[in-house]
């Protein structure tokens, strides 16, 4: 049995969050449809609370129906089974607690498992894991149980396989007795079956040029590009002639442009959108998404490989599948499309969607920061201060949303990480070169997961695998041992070719002597070696840098006077546009904020000189 200890890794909420496909009405929070069913119920002591009234516990009954936010419990002599709307089953153990939340996204489904064990069962769909460090695939029948202990809790395959995607594309496979162990703070990967490959939505992309010359810009950058392989960045917009043709490959995925087009490449998953020309794709090792008007299409990877080719024009697009399987969604109509078929559809003029006419977050143009948001969309407003004197236009890079105005304006965005650019406009309202651009990513988080109070520490072996520690602030500490060492009076631990003398087959690197990057370390002693050992000590940006107890989302309305409570990590700033910030010991912290129908919603700001910016919402009732 191969073993792998996880010490931190704050997930959804708490600690994990299991993503289960809601219903088609999961967005709508008024309706608060069921997710789940008490379809299994033993003994006399299970009980069910709602969301409206976390833990005032009722008895349950069979058949009851649980929604976004509600829990539900079992004592010591009864266990439970909830049934969810997607055929996938979680069975309670006795003493159990687990929560029904949103982390994601309204369409989704987070299980929180907050005392004791249970055991999912995925359906024949399969299952997808969410964690701010990468996204973790269960395979279609397969059984993960999920025990908490304190603050960790332990993930164990018991049947079928589960699968992580770590923050730099490593690909962790864990299958019919592997173990996982998850806490508060950092995280540790010890990886054996490990591959690295191209992540979706990650990678260099290249662009090899077959006949003709392409023409690729980026931002106000154009280039020609030659035959021969050229490096672009993702959301490189590329124009080839009708001899034009061009390879584009990131990781392991690869698709060939042909004849007069253009093209966008790289923006997030897709590997390229197509708005006109021909795209010939093949899909054997790694799934390829296109993007094409009216929706997109994703060759799936099949044991004979999926390949077909796309035509678009003006006026309608053609898919001719030659083998495997197209997932397809055009014009909101979702399909699979096997080989041997094909499907046409017109083109319609794709209008350009306007930016919001609300804003939940003020920033300045040209800023780069992560949100973290109980929901989606967010609405952020961007002032341009002295870069456009007169109006500018804001625009998504890859995306269709771009909006005007004077002096400001707004922007929506989704779960994820986009770009965006701001253009000032001439006097006949012409947009003219980018003069400024930044990034937002926003991550669907409550904002009240614990802060580690110290430098965690991780356990490492000297057994030759790779060893990945995520750090939220503070450097970690690294404890690492020789397994199965010799018994002599001394050994040697070689790290990054400096030897250190030691009196045990261990040894403790306190917090900060291993900084950043990858550091290799072996023990010795007396003729003897261990197996070589790469530990990489990683910043993880996208770790929350505070958690506020006060207010609740959405529970304030606009015009009240509203008091923030919350806690930051040691070295952040913390700031509030409308409030003053009052920091205790501890980094805790207490604002008042007096919102108003211009500004109802209140944003708690983080900022670090060298770490980035944080902004943490919180909606009054009613708000978008």
């Amino acid at each position: 049995m191969t073993r792998w200890r996880l010490h931190g890794a704050l997930l959804a909420i708490a600690l994990v969050c299991l993503w289960l496909g809601a219903c088609e009405q999961c967005g709508k929070d008024e309706q608060k449809p069921s997710i789940a069913t008490l379809s299994t119920l033993v003994g006399a002591g299970v009980s069910r609370d709602f969301a409206a009234q976390p833990h005032a516990w009722t008895e349950a009954t069979l058949g009851a129906q649980l929604a976004l936010g509600d829990g539900a419990r079992t004592d010591a002599n009864s266990t439970a089974e909830l049934t969810f709307v997607n055929g996938a089953v979680l069975a309670l153990k006795s003493n159990t607690t687990v929560r029904l939340l949103v982390d994601r996204g309204q369409d989704e489904t987070g299980i929180d498992v907050q005392a004791g064990q249970a055991r999912l069962r995925s359906s024949g769909r399969g299952l997808t894991l969410r964690t701010h460090l990468g996204l973790a695939t269960i395979a279609p029948d397969s059984e993960i149980t999920l025990t908490r202990e304190g603050e960790q809790l332990g993930l164990h395959v018991a049947l079928g396989t589960l699968s992580f995607r770590d923050l730099e594309a490593g690909v962790i496979g864990l299958e019919a007795g592997d173990d996982v162990r998850i806490g508060i703070g950092m995280a540790v990967f010890g990886l054996s079956r490990t591959t690295k490959e191209a992540a979706p939505g990650s990678g260099e992309i290249m662009v090899e040029m077959q006949a003709g010359e392409g023409r690729a810009t980026s931002g106000d950058k154009a280039r020609t590009l030659t035959k021969g392989s050229h490096s672009v960045s993702a959301g490189t917009q590329l124009r080839l002639p009708a001899d034009g043709e061009a390879i584009v490959v990131r990781g392991r995925q690869r698709v060939r442009l042909r004849g007069a087009g253009d093209f966008v490449l790289g923006v997030g998953e897709v590997l390229a959108e197509s708005r006109r020309g021909r795209v010939s794709f093949e899909a054997i090792e790694a799934d390829v998404t296109i993007r094409v008007p009216g929706g997109i299409i994703i060759a799936r990877v099949s044991p004979e490989g999926t390949s077909g080719e796309l035509s678009i024009s003006a006026e309608e697009s053609l898919l001719k599948v030659e083998r495997g399987l197209i997932s397809a969604n055009i014009n909101g109509r979702s399909e699979d499309v096997p080989g041997g078929e094909e499907r046409r559809w017109p083109n319609g003029v794709t209008p350009i969607e306007p930016g919001p006419s609300y804003r939940n977050i003020s920033a300045g143009a040209g800023e780069s920061f992560i949100v973290h948001a109980p929901s989606v969309p967010v609405a952020i407003g961007f002032s341009f201060g002295k870069k456009c004197p007169d109006e500018g236009q804001l625009e998504l890079v890859g995306g269709r949303q771009v909006s005007r105005g004077q002096g400001s304006a707004n922007l929506a965005f989704g779960a994820g990480m986009r770009a965006y650019t701001l253009r000032c406009l001439d006097k006949s309202g012409a947009p003219g070169r980018i003069v400024a651009r930044g990034s937002v990513q926003v991550l669907v988080d409550l904002g009240t997961r614990k802060l580690p109070p110290i430098a965690p520490t991780s356990r490492v072996e000297a057994d030759g695998r790779t060893y990945t520690i995520y750090y939220q602030n503070q450097l970690p500490e690294v404890a690492v041992r020789w397994p199965n060492p010799p018994t002599v009076a001394a050994y040697a631990l070689e790290v990054d070719d400096k030897s250190i003398a030691l009196k045990a087959p261990e040894h403790l690197f306190r917090s900060g002597t291993l900084g950043d990057g990858t550091h290799r370390m072996a023990f010795s002693a007396e003729g003897r070696r261990s197996r070589t050992t790469t530990v990489e000590v990683r910043f993880d940006n996208v770790a929350p840098k505070a958690s506020l107890s006060e207010p609740a989302d959405r529970g304030f309305t606009p015009g009240e006077l509203v008091t923030v409570k919350g806690v930051a990590l040691p070295t952040w700033k913390v700031t509030l546009e409308g409030g003053t910030i009052a920091m205790s010991p501890g980094e805790r912290f207490t604002a008042q904020v007096q919102t108003s129908k211009e500004q109802p919603d209140i944003a708690v700001r983080l900022s670090h000189p060298r770490l980035g910016t944080h902004y943490y919402l919180r909606r009054a009732s009613g708000s978008p």
